[in-house]
């Protein structure tokens, strides 16, 4: 990226500084990623699992291993750069591979924060980043998950900052690279609205020439995607279909998992006091000096925060937007102890009031398919084989473990109803109130040989019913899986 003006620089911006910070900063990324056996999100395998599958048939077009999906026949990667990435260790065993990747990829989010606060001469860049994780618990959760949105925060910080400061040239290599990244590339014209009215509020003219490389770079981006015009569709799939019309509007008989869901007030006043103070207090000491940066990072800031009101998963934005909002107004009239005094405020939090939430929830992810459990049941369902699954929540683990199979549908269910809503009803009631004759509807009318399922409560009827009907043979029980064969 090119240089960032400031001002003169001060002892804690020297070069041997920054490079230290830039070291730890690293390490507490690869802290974050070895502290998990397994990655705790099941997403990971299945990104994993793409890219492996790129290794070995190169840029994909057809997505013939979860056949009941909508991507099937209209696959379109939404984060073809991510998958790109984790294609070095796509073929090393998950855990190890998901730690290397995970570094990197939660690595470029820290140290995207400092490269801002340090580049805009803020003191103390470092301790103001680690802020970013401390002050929020939650975004220490986020930001430890190999998933899509580490590319997305750093290039929203990026484009941010280059937008602010006229960068044109690097704005429209930035935005070209939305699309390849993230199904969200439209927040990159939203991001350059709100630059644009900072602008106006520190009393400039507007610049229409950024909002052209803006639009420029995302047109770039997508005709040079190799599912063009398909990643146009899956745009409205995912952000109105998925988003919009089924996790917000509460459609019933889809389960999206607790990312969508909004925090509890309480919980919402914990992930953002210690930021909204300091961006209070910041803005309040810093106003007459203000500039278009600390502007465009708060209003950008506040969006985020809004929205994650309603989805809590949008924290992996508002805290580094805040905590970087509230470095660049702090640079005006430093309080040189602050940021030590809020980091140990910030601590205590974290230790006290929400006791080592995100490190107990990275650890708690058992591995679904350690090395005898995948041998074992690799060598009861042959490649090639359709397997009918209970949920969608495993079938990146599966895809992972057990290549070369067919599954129901990975990564959503809606992207199941989105291609035969007769059939995902069909299948969503199997599931849990099984019909007589169950193993002839999943061999007729899903062609599996084979079903798969976890030994959860919510699929104890199904379960009992392959159990109690002839011709439907178990092969495999254990406290996490169950194995039938269901061939004639």
């Amino acid at each position: 990226m090119p240089g960032m003006a400031g001002s003169t620089a001060t002892p804690d911006n020297s070069n041997v500084t920054r490079w230290v910070w830039r070291v730890v900063l690293v390490l507490v990324a690869a802290l974050l990623h070895v502290l998990q056996d397994v990655p705790y999100d099941g997403d990971s395998a299945y990104h994993m699992a793409v890219a492996r599958l790129m290794t070995e048939h190169g840029f994909l077009h057809a997505f013939p291993w979860t056949p009941f999906s909508w991507l099937a026949q209209h696959y379109a990667d939404k984060e073809l750069l991510f998958h790109v990435l984790l294609m070095p260790v796509a073929h090393l065993p998950l855990s190890l591979g998901a730690k290397l990747a995970g570094t990197v990829a939660t690595g470029a989010v820290l140290l995207s924060i400092h490269a801002v606060v340090d580049g805009e001469k803020a003191e103390r860049a470092g301790l103001w980043t680690l802020l970013a994780l401390l002050a929020s618990p939650a975004f220490v959760f986020r930001v430890s998950l190999l998933r899509p949105h580490l590319l997305a925060i750093s290039l929203a910080l990026w484009l941010t900052w280059l937008l602010a400061r006229r960068r044109l040239r690097w704005v429209l290599l930035v935005s070209a690279l939305y699309p390849l990244s993230y199904v969200a590339w439209h927040s990159a014209l939203i991001i350059a609205v709100l630059v644009e009215l900072a602008r106006l509020i520190c009393r400039q003219r507007p610049e229409w020439r950024t909002l052209a490389a803006v639009t420029g770079g995302l047109l770039t981006g997508l005709l040079i995607h190799p599912n063009f015009p398909e990643i146009l569709t899956f745009f409205w799939v995912q952000n109105y279909e998925i988003l919009v019309n089924t996790a917000w509007a509460g459609r019933a008989g889809f389960d999206l998992g607790p990312e969508f869901s909004a925090f509890d007030p309480l919980t919402l006043v914990l992930q953002f006091a210690i930021p909204l103070t300091l961006l209070g207090t910041g803005i309040w000491r810093g106003w007459q000096q203000r500039t278009v940066v600390e502007v465009a990072f708060t209003i950008i800031a506040a969006a985020f925060i809004l929205i994650t009101i309603r989805t809590e998963r949008f924290i992996e934005y508002a805290a580094p937007f805040s905590i970087t909002a509230a470095a660049l107004w702090w640079r005006h009239t430093p309080l040189p102890q602050l940021p030590s005094l809020a980091g140990v405020v910030a601590m205590v939090l974290h230790a006290v009031i929400i006791p080592s939430y995100p490190l107990q929830q990275l650890q708690r992810r058992p591995d679904a398919f350690p090395p005898a459990m995948q041998a074992a049941v690799g060598g009861l369902i042959p490649a090639g084989s359709q397997v009918f699954t209970c949920s969608w929540q495993f079938t990146g683990e599966m895809m992972f473990a057990l290549p070369d199979r067919r599954f129901m549908v990975a990564l959503d269910p809606v992207l199941f109803f989105y291609k035969d809503p007769t059939r995902y009803e069909r299948w969503f009631n199997v599931v849990r109130q099984p019909p007589p004759g169950v193993g002839a509807i999943i061999r007729e009318e899903f062609g599996a040989s084979y079903v798969l399922c976890e030994t959860w409560p919510d699929w104890q009827p199904l379960l009992t019913a392959l159990d109690a009907e002839p011709g439907v043979t178990p092969l495999l029980r254990t406290p996490l899986w169950n194995v039938y064969r269901v061939v004639p």
